[in-house]
């Protein structure tokens, strides 16, 4: 049996009480989680985040566990395709709940599971549930003030912001939060969300036929393919793939 202990999972079990170096990982983790094979991409991950509401996904090929996609990872290896001025990151952002800086870690991680954040503010820095894992890694949650592990690399920005310059932002300065003017914050996971219905349609497709293709736009060639046929965006790839019936290769471009 397999399962996987996310960040989350950690904050619910502090959250409830739990003494970290007591409870078993197992009590709160997603029993037979939900995994990939190597050869999917990053686009169709996002995809599949996206529709289970997750943001790692283990993995998995003869049973064998090779690693953790991330949708942090996945967007920021991806950023390139996603389109400037096609949405803003207002849709993505959540109240920032502010708390004293001696309130306790755990007192902190109750009121983010309490109010579904996964950040406060504190002063003029941010407590995540990223610094949450260094607290109970090394700390005394229970005990220790949420000031001492608060993070005071903070960028601020509109909630106007473009999406793709939100997330570039995000990427150059290797930070998945960004606090908004109007006291609200947006994480990288849940703009993560966004990208693949407005990736989508913007991508170009080159189909490597090795067969002769009486299509429309397919241009006959000579050697190991029979034809290439260039097609934007997933529905005409679709089509293409359909009608032609397999015996093909099909490379990604940036549309």
């Amino acid at each position: 049996m397999s399962f996987l202990v996310t960040d989350n999972d950690i904050a619910n079990a502090l959250a409830r009480g739990e003494d970290p170096e007591v409870v078993k990982a197992i009590e709160y983790a997603t029993l037979s989680p939900l995994t990939v094979k190597p050869d999917v991409d990053a686009l169709e991950a996002l995809r599949i985040m996206k529709r289970y509401d997750i943001s790692h996904l283990p993995v998995v090929e003869n049973n064998k566990v090779l690693g953790i996609a991330y949708a942090r990872d996945l967007v920021f290896a991806i950023l390139d395709h996603v389109p400037v001025g096609k949405a803003v990151i207002a849709d993505s952002a959540k109240p920032l709940i502010e708390v004293s800086e001696d309130t306790k870690v755990s007192e902190a991680v109750t009121e983010m599971v309490r109010n579904d954040v996964e950040a406060v503010k504190v002063g003029n820095k941010l407590f995540t549930i990223r610094d949450m894992l260094y607290a109970v890694a090394e700390g005394e949650p229970y005990e220790d003030p949420v000031s001492k592990y608060a993070n005071d690399k903070v960028i601020v920005t509109d909630e106007r912001s473009d999406l793709f310059c939100a997330l570039s932002l995000m990427k150059s300065n290797k930070v998945e939060y960004l606090m908004l003017w109007n006291n609200k914050y947006v994480n990288v996971k849940d703009l993560a969300k966004v990208v693949p219905d407005i990736v989508k349609e913007l991508l170009r497709f080159v189909i490597l036929s090795k067969k002769d293709v009486m299509l429309k736009g397919a241009i006959r060639t000579a050697g190991k393919y029979k034809a290439v046929i260039v097609v934007e965006g997933e529905d005409e790839l679709r089509k293409v793939l359909d009608a032609i019936g397999g015996d093909v290769e099909v490379l990604v471009e940036r549309g």
